[in-house]
């Protein structure tokens, strides 16, 4: 019985001395955070996030979600790098980040056009592309617009097929010019139109395909102007995002990890509210 008494008191005092060790030497942890945007301030998705330490074994890395956001956590305190990458942006890097005990560093950077070699790099033809105009069906006689094109690649895509006129709508200047040189770079400039404009703005009457990477709201807020622009008939695909309560007809996973294309056919007027 005086064993079992001791043993408990042990026990008590091994706990009570557990409590009483600070925090601090319990969780020698940090954490990285951030939103990224571009130069424009619009949120970027899919950004790959890396960072390297003399703290770490190798580097740890998370992509930026759909309102531009990433997180970093359970990330040994010291001192980091920090990478950030997008295909047809510059490549940017913050180094000296330092980490202490519970503390989240806020890294928040904004992404400026890459420039014409660096884009033209990029392949325009990707899985993910090839995917969109193939669920649109796009063929001959068939008219692409881009709203928001970025860089071009979609619509250098599509004109590459026989027959297929494309029109890049941007409204930032700097990324219209950019999109030019790349489809001057590719040979196709002359199947393209470049338009500056609001893509809330600019007529789409005579599109008959239309493709979409944008935020869920920009999509929702544009749904109205596609139906009632576009012919029926017309087809819509979209990366990433919905369009709310318009239910998609068909849908596709392209690339790893995983994203969703969308596609809509527009119907006859007065059928989707």
């Amino acid at each position: 019985m005086l064993q079992s008494r001791r043993s408990r008191c042990a026990l008590l005092g091994a706990c009570l001395a557990l409590m009483m060790i600070p925090t601090t030497a319990l969780a020698q942890e940090g954490t990285i955070a951030g939103t990224i945007r571009d130069i424009q301030g619009a949120v970027l998705p899919g950004v790959t996030v890396e960072v390297t330490s003399p703290a770490l074994i190798g580097a740890r890395s998370t992509v930026s979600d759909d309102l531009g956001q990433y997180r970093i956590t359970n990330l040994p305190i010291g001192s980091y790098a920090v990478v950030f990458s997008l295909a047809g942006f510059q490549k940017q890097q913050r180094d000296n980040i330092v980490l202490t005990s519970g503390f989240t560093a806020n890294v928040s950077p904004a992404l400026g056009v890459g420039n014409l070699q660096e884009t033209v790099a990029v392949k325009a033809e990707s899985p993910v592309v090839d995917a969109m105009l193939r669920l649109a069906n796009v063929g001959p006689d068939d008219v692409v617009y881009d709203l928001g094109c970025g860089d071009g690649r979609i619509v250098i895509a599509a004109v590459r097929r026989l027959g297929v006129r494309g029109v890049c709508v941007e409204l930032d200047p700097a990324r219209l010019k950019w999109a030019r040189e790349v489809a001057e770079k590719a040979g196709v400039a002359g199947l393209i139109r470049f338009v500056e404009g609001d893509l809330f703005e600019v007529p789409l009457q005579d599109a008959t395909v239309v493709t979409l990477y944008l935020l869920r709201p920009t999509n929702l807020r544009l749904k109205p102007k596609l139906l009632r622009e576009l012919r029926p008939g017309s087809r819509v695909v979209s990366l990433r995002f919905d369009m709310g309560n318009w239910e998609a007809e068909r849908t596709e996973q392209v690339g790893n990890p995983p994203k969703t294309i969308y596609r809509w056919t527009i119907p006859q007027p007065g059928a989707v509210r």
